[in-house]
């Protein structure tokens, strides 16, 4: 904590050890083998998004702040995971605007599948998407849909389905549980 000279209020302060921060990202790229890419959410701590520029694979942007802040730093429009439950369409037609295929788009319902298609169409693009299959809260797709999408995949011509997002680690504590529901999450893919 840190008391304030002018008003003697005490406000948190978070110091940061850069290169720690970096030597943590190898061990975990280490860790993984290879069989994982590294994405870093930029909501989670903004200001440390420079550094991560040579270290993470991907950026996950959920809002045009986000967005904004990526484009100030300059980071490389094939590290953009443009993600988030509620994308609006203006948001979504500027990043296609600027990253076009070179981004990945996460679609969390068909209407955001429908979405991505026109714009895929308008701006004569093929864009990669993940869908983004729930967790058992209200994010993302349940499994049956995931699978009508992907059995549809035909009608979504200009759309390259990459591949599942899949976020499960938010108020999970137990790590036996987790580890069922990604072997689950496993077996759909195969």
């Amino acid at each position: 904590m840190k008391q304030t000279e002018k008003t003697g209020i005490v406000t948190p302060a978070y110091v940061f050890d850069i290169g720690k921060l970096r030597a943590r990202v190898r061990k975990i790229r280490e860790a993984l083998g290879g069989r994982a890419e590294l994405c870093y959410a930029i909501k989670a701590n903004p200001f440390l998004a420079e550094d991560l520029i040579g270290e993470a694979d991907a950026f996950e942007v959920c809002s045009p702040g986000e967005y904004d802040i990526c484009e100030s730093l300059s980071v490389p429009s094939a590290k953009i995971v443009l993600s988030g439950v509620y994308k609006a369409e203006k948001d979504v037609r500027r990043t296609v605007s600027r990253c076009g295929d070179r981004a990945v788009y996460t679609a969390e319902s068909p209407a955001q599948i429908g979405l991505l298609c026109r714009l895929a169409e308008e701006f004569r693009l093929r864009l990669n998407v993940l869908l983004r299959l729930s967790s058992g809260n209200q994010f993302g797709m349940d499994e049956a849909e995931v699978c009508r999408i992907i059995a549809e995949r035909a009608a979504h011509r200009l759309v390259t389905i990459e591949g599942l997002q899949l976020f499960t680690a938010t108020h999970r504590k137990n790590p036996q549980r987790m580890c069922k529901e990604l072997q689950e999450r496993d077996a759909l893919i195969q």
